[in-house]
């Protein structure tokens, strides 16, 4: 599957952003927002019982950007600072996972590494 050209920076911090406002539990705390890495190709795993933007249900290629926020939780405190991998595919945000890298907890299904 050809998924084009990455995104510009710019465009990837407005989805991420985009995605943040509808997704959080109080979006007006967001604090210490940056992304922490560019626009970089990656992999999504959308299991055995569901296909994703390639027609399969593993190894989806698609872009993604990471960034590191700080938000309020549920009970209204402020949980710290924590890094997230921000999957993009068709213009939009489709999944986010915690973490700096996929540590292969899919067996390697989903991949991202916000470091390299």
């Amino acid at each position: 599957m050809n998924i084009g050209e990455p995104l510009p920076v710019i465009d990837a911090r407005a989805l991420v952003m985009d995605y943040l406002d509808e997704n959080l539990k109080d979006p007006d705390s967001l604090k210490d927002f940056a992304l922490i890495s560019a626009v970089k190709r990656g992999a999504l795993n959308y299991g055995a019982f569901n296909t994703g933007p390639s027609g399969r249900s593993f190894s989806n290629p698609m872009y993604c950007v990471c960034a590191k926020y700080n938000a309020k939780n549920s009970y209204g405190g402020y949980v710290g600072n924590s890094n997230y991998a921000f999957f993009i595919s068709g213009g939009t945000v489709v999944r986010t996972i915690e973490g700096l890298r996929d540590e292969g907890f899919d067996f390697g299904s989903t991949s991202f590494d916000c470091l390299n």
